[in-house]
């Protein structure tokens, strides 16, 4: 704009001046062109100002947009990084679950194996215990081989990876009949009170996880009661979860809306703290001097695995709430009276054993012996199979371990109903077998036994089975 102003003033003083010296021009006529080219100039002046007003506000205004553009981006980039986070964080607990499921299975069947062989070869030998002294010592084999096995299937259960023989069961009936068997275990000075729900509470659960994850809750209650003394509440009752109160107990799995039954159990006890809620579930992790750190882990883990969850609600000093809630079901329970052992006494039908594992295949036939049972066992399915194809009635009765390479024991079991439909079959089961024994529950004359098992847990297993039933009790 300063060019345009230099330039309109030399041309005009070099008109005025030549008409000066040619002596053509008056003064009045030089005021007047010099009026006219100052009001040009002022024209030119005002329309290049109002242009350049217009690129200042444009430029603004662009600037401006493209800040606010910047500070949503920044806005949006920090908000999918604490996303990010957050989810790494929620992550973090189903990798490690992922992981512990694998390095527990990888062991748990050959240690299963083996400590069914150690309890197994024990409880046969207390029957040939000669004095006191002996079976107190075979007494205490089978109580830590038992307390061995609680530790793989609580670390199986915590993994999801337990096996789960689900039924229709009464919620507020097993809860109240694990909490009179409570009581007895209660530290001193802990009062237990039990709020029974109106009606019926219907869920599909396995039965013996179902009691053991109550009695943990209780035991881990009283435990925090137990230094000065106090109450336990258990209420339990039926709720409808809105689907973001259902997907709030487990964002990373499906839990949908609907009707489920809950467990509250209620301490006035020590409490805890931010930090100790975060990790409360973690297996291995206990504020207690002498607990393992597994009993909240296994009953998160049977939870999950039952399409359920638990919230927490603890703060320090304060007591805590430990919410259960399990998917409801609009099923009918059927009561079965057990057949009395004594109905069962007078005939020992034959027993085909089928494991792969020569050492515990010939434990559970000396047990079966040690019953009067007759037997014939076979290295794995295809041989028993090859065996009923020849001799359809030679035995009455089948034990299938659900865990052998090649034919594995739910192969086996459809290729036996297949030769003979109306066989009686057990499943002693380990760790991989949830899945193949969900799908076998609802077969006729089929149960299951968990291992390790004793002596006298086979032979009831066996006497149920063989007299049309399935055991009814956990």
């Amino acid at each position: 704009m300063g060019s345009l102003f230099f330039l309109t003033g030399v041309i005009l003083s070099a008109f005025v001046i030549g008409g000066l010296l040619r002596g053509n021009v008056e003064f009045w006529y030089v005021n007047s062109m010099t009026i006219r080219a100052s009001t040009v100039l002022s024209m030119l002046m005002q329309l290049l100002s109002s242009r350049y007003r217009l690129y200042l506000n444009s430029a603004q205004e662009e600037s401006e947009r493209q800040r606010h553009a910047a500070e949503e981006n920044l806005a949006s980039f920090q908000a999918e990084a604490r996303q990010r986070e957050h989810l790494q964080e929620r992550l973090a607990p189903a990798e490690r679950l992922e992981s512990l499921g694998l390095l527990a299975g990888g062991v748990a069947h050959d240690f299963n194996n083996l400590l069914a062989i150690v309890i197994g070869r024990a409880s046969l030998m207390q029957e040939l215990a000669a004095t006191p002294k002996m079976r107190g010592e075979l007494d205490a084999i089978i109580d830590a081989g038992e307390r061995a096995a609680l530790l793989s299937r609580e670390l199986l259960a915590y993994a999801g990876r337990g096996t789960t023989i689900v039924a229709l069961l009464d919620f507020g009936r097993e809860v109240a009949g694990v909490c009179t068997l409570a009581r007895s275990s209660l530290a001193p000075g802990v009062e237990l009170r039990v709020v029974e729900s109106d009606g019926e509470l219907v869920v599909r659960a396995d039965r013996g996880q179902l009691q053991q994850i109550v009695l943990n809750l209780i035991i881990n209650a009283s435990d925090a009661t137990a230094e000065r003394g106090g109450s336990i509440l258990v209420a339990v009752g039926h709720e409808k979860l809105s689907a973001e109160r259902a997907h709030a107990l487990e964002p990373f799995m499906d839990r949908s809306a609907g009707e489920y039954c809950f467990l509250k159990v209620t301490d006035n006890g020590s409490g805890m703290s931010a930090e100790t809620i975060k990790h409360v579930f973690d297996p291995f992790y206990t504020t207690k001097s002498s607990g393992r750190g597994l009993g909240l882990a296994a009953a998160l883990g049977v939870v999950r695995a039952h399409g359920g969850g638990i919230d927490v609600v603890s703060q320090k000093n304060q007591g805590s709430d430990f919410t259960l809630y399990l998917p409801a079901s609009d099923g009918k329970i059927v009561d079965v009276e057990p057949t009395p052992r004594s109905a069962v006494l007078g005939s020992r039908p034959t027993i085909l054993v089928i494991d792969d594992q020569d050492d515990v295949r010939g434990m559970v036939v000396r047990m079966l012996q040690s019953a009067d049972y007759q037997t014939v066992d076979a290295g794995g399915g295809a041989a028993a199979v090859a065996m009923l194809e020849v001799q359809p009635q030679i035995v009455q009765t089948a034990i299938v371990d659900m865990s052998m390479p090649e034919m594995d024991g739910e192969a086996t079991f459809h290729a036996l109903r297949r030769i003979r439909p109306d066989l009686p079959i057990l499943l002693p089961s380990g760790f991989d077998a949830h899945e193949a024994a969900a799908r076998l529950a609802h077969s006729p004359s089929v149960d299951f036994l968990a291992k390790p098992y004793r002596v006298d847990q086979l032979l009831k297993k066996l006497d149920v089975l063989i007299q049309g039933g399935k055991e009814t009790t956990g």
